[in-house]
């Protein structure tokens, strides 16, 4: 009888580990176009760009440090170079680092805790993806899945250098500070996300431990210069290359936000992150937190749900604490490097002025989202009561999840998936051969992506003033490369900007306002007389345009 109710669960976890796995490639290879953006999409240009320079690190090319790009390229370039598709060639891209991301999280409880009722828990909650922006941010953007893969990476190798048993120490400290030093270099966020929380763990061990190792020594002094090394060879590339960085991190220094203001988008961008909204979608906006949190349809129960899963996983780590004596050398780092990340980020997000960023939470939900199975094994496996709840838990979190995720970029009114927000401009851009232009950061590189090259945009400041140098190449920039009708693509709800003044027409397409200019001089100039121009008052200028076009206004 036993062995029948265990071969039951075992089909059970298998026929559902196979759906999420089938749920993931379908997200991943059609899914995931309904939500990327300009940092997702800028890979693209940047492999076009590769290859037409034969260089890896092209001269003319803006802001390509960021670490994730450099890990993509040696599949996505090749690709593209053979001719394949633009969009495929990245979501194949994007699904390898995707696997590779769920072959550490095998390594790391199949091998360094060897918990096979833990590695189930962890790869269910995972694949199931806990919310449409988490599936968004790390199966799907692919920045936040390359910061995780690493920063997973980094804290197995850390494992593996500093437990007893470790046959290839030097091997892996030498590869722990490769790695280190070539994602610095191209992140200077990661001495945050990954350097901090390691010298954390390590320093918890000394003190457990009562004195030094000489592994504690080797890996703290590995940490610390690579990081320094990282840190100078991000100068190098910024100055030599023609790169720009967040160097002053935004997201830590002061603003003129309110700690107020900050708690409260960093107290939203979590709730959406594990589910608890009915947004699941990226570009939220801090008005709708009160709107979204309401709830009075028959959803409230799995609304509930993720909000409690929301309270639970900030919670964990810390209950974990009464527990750190019984665990594993493994699960001991696991544990103090997610508690420290978590402490980090959400201090760094208070006190900073990227509290705004959903993005930045994703890294946290991740590692919190790893405990679970600490929480099981340590808590909950020793009643048969507790294993009940923590199943009836489970059952409620995955169910939640799906239907959170599913309907995120699954439209169940029309059976469809929901296109890109970009796609209808592009497609009304392509049928009035308008191929030049300008827009605003984010959607910068997805016309170029959603046209096959046939369409490139620029993006500008937010006060429509002056182009924003970022993540573009300046050899396509400025009159000499084209001086023909040029667009500019703005959201249809936001403050009419100075440069509208000099536009010939102008329309509606879905959210967004196309406004046309009779050549990329006329749209250079305006940019340039207003930016010098302090008298100009952005927010209350009326356009002079010929009328107003609706095309597909909903």
């Amino acid at each position: 009888m036993k062995k029948n109710t265990i071969d039951i669960k075992n089909i059970a976890y298998i026929v559902l580990l196979s759906f999420l796995i089938i749920h993931l490639i379908f997200y991943t290879f059609v899914g995931s176009k309904t939500y990327m953006n300009g940092d997702s999409t800028f890979i693209i240009d940047y492999s076009v760009e590769q290859i037409k320079t034969g260089k890896i690190f092209p001269e003319n090319y803006i802001h390509a440090n960021d670490f994730w790009i450099y890990s993509l390229i040696p599949i996505l370039t090749p690709l593209i170079k053979l001719g394949c598709n633009f969009l495929l060639s990245r979501q194949i891209a994007v699904f390898v680092q995707s696997v590779l991301l769920i072959l550490l999280v095998i390594d790391l409880f199949g091998r360094e805790i060897k918990d096979k009722t833990g590695l189930k828990i962890a790869l269910i909650l995972l694949l199931s993806s806990i919310s449409g922006q988490f599936v968004h941010e790390i199966f799907g953007d692919a920045s936040y899945g390359t910061v995780v893969f690493y920063m997973l990476l980094e804290m197995l190798l850390f494992i593996k250098i500093l437990k007893e048993n470790s046959k290839y120490k030097i091997l892996y400290l030498v590869f722990f500070s490769v790695i280190l030093i070539f994602i610095t270099a191209c992140s200077l966020r990661f001495p945050i996300y990954l350097g901090a929380p390691l010298i954390c763990v390590l320093l918890y061990l000394i003190y457990r431990n009562n004195g030094l190792k000489k592994e504690y020594i080797a890996v703290g002094l590995a940490i610390v210069i690579s990081i320094l090394i990282g840190f100078l060879e991000n100068r190098y590339l910024t100055m030599t290359n023609n790169l720009e960085t967040n160097y002053k991190l935004n997201f830590i220094v002061e603003t003129n936000k309110s700690l107020d203001t900050n708690s409260s988008y960093m107290t939203y961008n979590y709730l959406q992150m594990c589910g608890s909204t009915f947004i699941n979608t990226k570009g939220l906006q801090i008005e709708h937190y009160n709107d979204d949190i309401f709830v009075s349809s028959p959803l409230v129960a799995l609304t509930f749900c993720r909000f409690i899963f929301a309270i639970v996983s900030l919670i964990i780590p810390f209950v974990l604490l009464k527990h750190i004596k019984e665990m594993k050398f493994a699960e001991i780092v696991l544990l103090l490097f997610s508690l420290s990340l978590l402490i980090l980020i959400t201090f760094f997000l208070l006190i900073g002025g990227m509290a705004w960023w959903n993005r930045y939470i994703a890294p946290v939900v991740f590692f919190l989202t790893l405990l679970y199975p600490l929480c099981y094994r340590y808590i909950f496996s020793n009643e048969n009561r507790k294993k009940v709840v923590f199943a009836i838990f489970m059952v409620l979190c995955v169910i939640s999840s799906l239907y959170f995720v599913i309907t995120s970029y699954f439209d169940y009114n029309t059976f469809t998936i929901r296109e890109n927000e970009y796609q209808s401009s592009t497609d009304f851009l392509l049928s009035n051969n308008l191929n030049y232009g300008y827009t605003y950061y984010i959607g910068s590189n997805i016309f170029y992506t959603l046209s096959e090259g046939k369409i490139r945009a620029f993006p500008i400041d937010v006060n429509g003033t002056s182009i924003r140098r970022w993540q573009y190449s300046t050899d396509y920039l400025g009159t000499d490369y084209y001086n023909g009708k040029v667009f500019l693509i703005k959201d249809k709800r936001s403050i009419t900007l100075p440069v509208e003044a000099v536009a010939s027409k102008s329309y509606i397409v879905d959210r967004y306002k196309v406004l046309i200019f009779d050549s990329n001089e006329i749209f250079l100039k305006g940019l340039e007389d207003l930016k010098f121009d302090e008298n100009v008052d952005i927010n209350n200028i009326n356009a002079n345009l010929e009328g107003i076009n609706y095309i597909n206004d909903k």
